[in-house]
């Protein structure tokens, strides 16, 4: 959880005397299931971020204090901050991206090809020109 960016207290308060009672917080897959420190190329490890579930869990029970009920969405948007999107974790987008195989046929490749589409048969952290966080990943503020 981005704790500067997740609503305080003063903000919580400001929910409840606009009448909202209801919320909807967007958990990502990849904030919950990180790489260990111990994983390696060959043999990827996980585990669960609990300081981050830890969060989530305070901020939920600080709307309920206020009379404000939490729905938890389970976010995914565009697979993977791999390709400018949020969801499964990085390291398992990479995994795909690695074996991603490109099979259209002549005419789909030729069509394709001449609208540049984004990522259809083009290595999307190549093809665009995106400029890179620590994990290779675009930055988000170029998606």
């Amino acid at each position: 959880m981005d704790s500067p960016h997740s609503l305080n207290q003063r903000e919580i308060q400001d929910l409840k005397s606009w009448g909202i009672n209801f919320v909807r917080l967007s958990i990502p897959w990849e904030a919950v299931e990180i790489e260990s420190a111990d994983s390696t190329k060959n043999n990827l490890k996980t585990e669960y971020d609990y300081s981050y579930l830890e969060n989530v869990d305070t901020l939920i029970f600080n709307l309920a204090s206020k009379g404000i009920y939490t729905m938890i969405n389970i976010n995914q948007d565009g697979l993977s901050r791999s390709i400018c999107g949020r969801g499964i974790p990085t390291f398992y987008a990479n995994k795909i991206i690695e074996n991603a195989k490109c099979e259209l046929s002549q005419l789909q490749n030729a069509f394709f090809k001449s609208m540049n589409f984004p990522g259809v048969c083009n290595n999307f952290r190549e093809h665009y020109n995106y400029q890179k966080d620590a994990q290779g990943n675009p930055l988000m503020s170029e998606c």
